[in-house]
């Protein structure tokens, strides 16, 4: 009996001692300067304490380079007696990021310059502003704080005056559709809390102040009765649900992302309160080894008022490339966009340039009671090609030109030039 039980107790002293070099001892992140080490912790799965598994540090590789924030992430591990240390090979990228945006189709050139730091402090914040010139003077100072203290809420404040020139358009006496320019001047100021479930699934609520103002830059016909100016004090509420199962690897991107938005405007002037709900839907497909299928479906709806005063629009910089700037307003859209995106050049120590071809097609309800809004006539189908270069070394930092014709017929085209990804 005094030797079975001898026997027993070196078993288990056997298994505790090969099970305890299984076990991770210490996680290191080599590579950070900028980034906090417990703010990466997060986002992994590996912990201090537990079991060693292989294919949860590919997860977790694939988790950090999700963040954005490093071009390339790689793991490896020493065994020592008193278990595994893993460590994150990390290379951070540039994200203090001062830039010169432009772009703009015939007739409508703008340019932005400013400051973004996508990974303020070290904790994934992003603190910024920018000037942006088309004509008009407008400008932006914003903070996004997702993790204040490591937890799941955090917030976002932003300060906006936004000033353009907004095309409405007005029914003459005859019911035909007239297009008259406005100076617009917006001024917001919007606080918005969030809440993560997990990476990348999270909804904000909140609100803004909004004042706007609107006067008159065309000469009117004379058998137009419209308002020469107008300036109205508003409260948003607003709320936001994002799902974003994206992963990604260098300039490539596979999986899906749905953000869905409600706003409801209060004019303390009226009785009426105007709403608006839009979803955003993307789907990135990765094809063999330099191709990248990329989809966006945009759905907007608000209510069908006989308004110049309506959200949605077709315009070359959000939606339709080559249309032009504002061309038409609606009260609600179905807009589909597709790219093919092929990689022609490559290297990861510098970045990419890609080749692309696409299709947008778009409809939208005009403000009048009763159009439909799958009619041909409010269709609008553009398709052209481009080219991305892609810069590895700074966050995000894409620079992209885009040729779009109409395929309707007619000779609307244009060049639409920008900074980033079109979606």
């Amino acid at each position: 009996m005094r030797a079975y039980l001898c026997c027993i107790w070196l078993l288990l002293i056997l298994t505790s001692q090969t099970y305890s070099k299984g076990l991770i001892n210490a996680i290191y992140f080599n590579g950070i300067k900028k980034t906090q080490a417990s703010y990466l912790q997060r986002f992994i799965k590996c912990k201090v304490g537990g079991v060693y598994d292989s294919l949860q540090v590919e997860k977790d590789i694939q988790a950090l380079r999700n963040l954005q924030i490093f071009s390339a992430v790689s793991a490896r591990k020493e065994v020592e007696k008193k278990g595994i240390i893993l460590y994150f090979d990390c290379q951070e990228v540039i994200t203090a990021i001062p830039f010169f945006d432009f772009g703009g189709v015939r007739g409508n050139p703008y340019f932005q310059l400013g400051l973004i730091d996508f990974n303020w402090l070290g904790r994934g914040n992003q603190l910024g502003g920018f000037y942006r010139f088309d004509g008009r003077h407008s400008a932006q100072v914003f903070l996004k704080k997702p993790y204040p203290k490591g937890k799941n809420w955090g917030f976002s404040l932003s300060a906006l005056k936004l000033s353009t020139v907004e095309p409405l358009f007005f029914n003459d006496p005859q019911d035909n559709l007239q297009r008259i320019n406005y100076y617009y001047d917006n001024f917001t100021f919007e606080a918005l809390a969030r809440y993560e479930m997990k990476f990348g699934h999270f909804i904000q609520f909140g609100g803004a102040y909004l004042y706007e103002k609107y006067a008159l830059k065309d000469r009117v016909p004379g058998n137009l009765e419209i308002p020469s100016n107008s300036s109205l004090h508003k409260f948003i509420i607003k709320g936001t649900h994002t799902l974003r199962l994206l992963d990604y690897y260098y300039h490539y991107l596979n999986g899906f992302s749905s953000e869905s938005s409600m706003e409801a405007v209060l004019d303390p002037a009226g009785d009426n309160i105007f709403w608006k709900i839009q979803n955003v839907s993307k789907y990135f497909k990765r094809i063999g080894k330099n191709g990248n299928l990329a989809v966006r479906l945009r759905l907007g709806l608000s209510p069908n008022t006989e308004s110049p005063f309506v959200p949605f629009v077709m315009d070359s910089y959000v939606n339709i490339r080559g249309a032009g700037n504002r061309v038409v307003r609606g009260t609600a859209e179905v807009v589909l966009n597709t790219e093919y995106r092929h990689t022609l050049y490559e290297s990861h120590r510098w970045g990419a340039i890609q080749g692309v071809s696409f299709v947008d097609i778009g409809t939208w309800r005009l403000p009048k009671p009763g159009p439909e809004l799958f009619k041909f006539e409010y269709m609008s189908v553009f398709y052209g090609l481009g080219l991305r270069a892609y810069f590895t070394k700074a966050y995000n930092f894409i620079l992209r030109i885009d040729y779009g014709r109409s395929g309707l017929g007619g000779n609307q085209q244009g060049f639409v030039l920008g900074v980033g990804q079109y979606f």
